[in-house]
């Protein structure tokens, strides 16, 4: 629950209820955008776990989202969808991310009458069938608001210092080397990482120099790729100042290293998890497997993080010019989901 002070004056929290697939980078989506609404007036987030029943129903949903009338589309939710009793407030605004979300989300709001919100692209859903859209490309939703960055969970920019980095060497002590963060997820959104990726990132994470590295791998990375990491670090005699294998020992710090180091390298089958490092306001780069197959979507969400010069992609084995930061954009795009947001609630 979120439950802040507003800078509007209002007496009451408008009560939002969030629908949730449990899926990590569309809850920090969401977080997001309740935070950026938490940040301009008082919010009061119910999260609503929605799992769909089969896949196979993502084509049908979607078709009826388009013939049948906006009455009947909350009658079909049990039988498209797993889930518990619906919260005992009802909603003044409703809002998730992920696609499979996305028939939940506008049958709720059909059934009681409030405003829906939805992250990312609007999968074909007919184009008013959701009130705000908020993507990084443009989207054919009929009120589509294009940001700079997905929403992220403001949390990830609150990390507070750390005594071992500080006492063993953070900037101010006698060992100045550069901090690298390294975010490895793994499978997925068309990327598929083999031996040779991993030797490769190594590769070019040893012709960096003097680097102090920290590494942390994901739910996503697995038991066997988190080995053969470790064998490709090893060939490349590299050592980790830290490192958290998710697999053997799951450990959620990834705010505490973004925290803590002066540039970041993350791999490409998370856009959530790309977003939060560039929010940082750190130099970015990107790493992509030789095998790749992302969306157009998604393909257009990197390529404009890149034109924009938010990232670097690892290229080779040549050495990356890592230059000094930029501010961060978290604000910027609070500011601009919260002004999209607000109307729809007055």
């Amino acid at each position: 629950m979120l439950n802040q002070s507003s800078d509007k004056g209002s007496t009451q929290a408008a009560i939002v209820w969030v629908l949730s697939d449990d899926r990590p980078g569309h809850m920090s989506q969401s977080k997001g955008l309740v935070a950026a609404l938490a940040a301009h007036r008082d919010v009061q987030a119910i999260w609503v776990p929605v799992a769909l029943r089969a896949a196979l129903l993502r084509a049908v949903l979607r078709l009826c989202a388009g013939l049948l009338p906006r009455v009947v589309l909350p009658m079909l939710l049990p039988l498209a969808y797993r889930r518990g009793p619906w919260p005992q407030q009802s909603p003044d605004l409703i809002i998730s991310s992920g696609g499979d979300t996305l028939y939940a989300l506008g049958a709720l709001a059909a059934r009681f009458a409030v405003p829906s919100v939805f992250s990312g692209t609007s999968k074909r859903y007919p184009k008013a069938f959701v009130d705000c859209v908020f993507t990084v490309v443009p989207d054919s939703a009929k009120n589509n608001v294009v940001l700079p960055l997905p929403p992220a969970d403001l949390s990830l920019s609150e990390a507070g210092p750390d005594e071992d980095l500080v006492a063993t060497g953070a900037p101010g002590t006698a060992d100045r080397r550069p901090i690298g963060c390294v975010l490895i997820g793994g499978d997925g959104a068309g990327c598929t990482f083999h031996a040779q990726d991993w030797q490769r990132l190594s590769a070019w994470m040893q012709g960096q120099g003097a680097i102090r590295w920290q590494l942390t791998t994901s739910r996503r990375t697995g038991e066997a790729a988190e080995q053969t990491i470790q064998q490709a670090l090893a060939d490349q005699s590299i050592t980790l100042d830290r490192g958290i294998w998710w697999a053997a020992n799951p450990e959620r710090a990834m705010a505490e290293l973004l925290g803590h180091c002066d540039f970041v390298v993350c791999t490409q089958d998370s856009l959530s998890m790309l977003a939060e490092a560039i929010y940082t306001g750190k130099p970015v780069f990107v790493f992509a497997p030789e095998a790749v197959g992302m969306t157009a979507n998604d393909q257009a969400a990197i390529a404009h993080y890149e034109q924009q010069g938010l990232l670097q992609r690892v290229v080779g084995v040549e050495k990356a010019a890592i230059g000094p930061g930029r501010h961060s954009l978290l604000v910027e795009v609070q500011a601009q989901i919260a002004a999209a947001i607000g109307p729809l609630l007055d």
